[in-house]
């Protein structure tokens, strides 16, 4: 009988690790549980998106009109509408609804297991970590902080 201890020891450690915040606390974008816009900016958005084929100020043009350099990125996003087909329909119709993640089509584009529609394009799915941490930022609010 001395396995129960360890094995209800471990079970509660599993469950908290299974936590909403679990994935975003742990996550180097989001330390100390701060989703912020600023740390999503300079570890996910710059080097991921904010590049000359993709989402810069030159690339926008032909990247549903979508600007993600630090200088625009924030009103680019939030409250915006989205204009790819994609993301039209009436339930995630704007790119990030603050406090809203399933209406968001930020947060859709990450998650969608279709790769022809899943950002960053051509390239595999953000790390789980990194997603958890922009879904916390729109729940939180979407602040530009």
């Amino acid at each position: 009988m001395r396995c129960v201890p360890v094995l209800v020891g471990f079970w509660a450690f599993a469950a908290m690790a299974c936590g909403k915040d679990a994935a975003v606390a742990g996550s180097p974008f989001c330390a100390d549980g701060g989703a912020t816009f600023t740390a999503i900016q300079s570890a996910i958005l710059t080097p991921t998106c904010a590049t000359s084929s993709c989402h810069d100020a030159v690339s926008s043009a032909t990247s549903g009109g979508l600007n993600l350099t630090a200088s625009a990125s924030h009103a680019q996003l939030v409250g915006a509408n989205a204009t790819t087909t994609f993301c039209t329909s009436a339930a995630n119709s704007t790119r990030v609804a603050a406090g809203l993640t399933a209406q968001s089509c930020l947060h859709l584009r990450l998650t969608t297991t279709t790769a022809v529609e899943r950002m960053p394009r051509n390239e595999g799915a953000l790390a789980a970590d990194k997603i958890d941490c922009i879904r916390t930022w729109i729940q939180n609010g979407a602040p530009n902080n």
